[in-house]
């Protein structure tokens, strides 16, 4: 077993994501989420955010307290408990981003490589992946693997065939091979 930090990069009794392809099923993708997010509750800490992240597909909203009044300013108790109440919000925001990276990273090393290279080839992966977007990583998942009696589909858009190419005549391949700096306009 490996380790990313403090958290398993493997998960016991885990069966790894498999694509339509190769057999998946949505029961599949249901008891691999269901499996993670308990996990992530159970076990990280303040995994639950991460948790409704995955569960529900968005993220969860953690909200700042309001700002001290000014008469408040001046009670030195009430000051105290306003900086700990932002501590404890700064501490669940980072350990968000914590677990939310750890996650995407869980996810992407538990599916099969035919579901990764799907996932791969869905439009927005690379910014998703730099930002470990776990909404994003879940709705292409869900897109991935559909329910049973749909047609499976790539997430990604279908590539367009290419376009005809064009017969050059003699004068013009000689203008590309001789001046290539007056052919680039030509040509596109």
């Amino acid at each position: 077993m490996s380790s990313m930090g403090y958290r398993l990069t493997t998960v016991m009794g885990l069966k790894q994501l498999k694509a339509p392809k190769e057999d998946g099923t949505e029961q599949d993708l249901e008891d691999f989420l269901t499996s993670l997010t308990d996990k992530a509750i159970i076990r990280w800490a303040d995994g639950g955010d991460v948790g409704y992240n995955v569960e529900e597909n968005a993220e969860p909203e953690i909200k700042e307290s309001d700002s001290l009044t000014a008469a408040e300013e001046s009670d030195a108790r009430k000051v105290k408990a306003y900086e700990r109440l932002m501590d404890k919000y700064e501490d669940r925001k980072d350990a968000f981003w914590t677990n939310t990276i750890a996650m995407f990273q869980l996810i992407m090393s538990n599916v099969t490589t035919t579901m990764r290279n799907k996932i791969k080839l869905t439009d927005g992966h690379l910014v998703a992946s730099k930002n470990k977007d776990l909404v994003w990583l879940m709705s292409t998942v869900d897109v991935c693997v559909p329910p049973k009696g749909l047609e499976t589909q790539s997430p990604a858009e279908p590539r367009r065939p290419a376009e005809p190419t064009r017969r050059w005549s003699l004068e013009e391949m000689k203008v590309v091979c001789e001046r290539p700096e007056e052919a680039v306009g030509s040509l596109f």
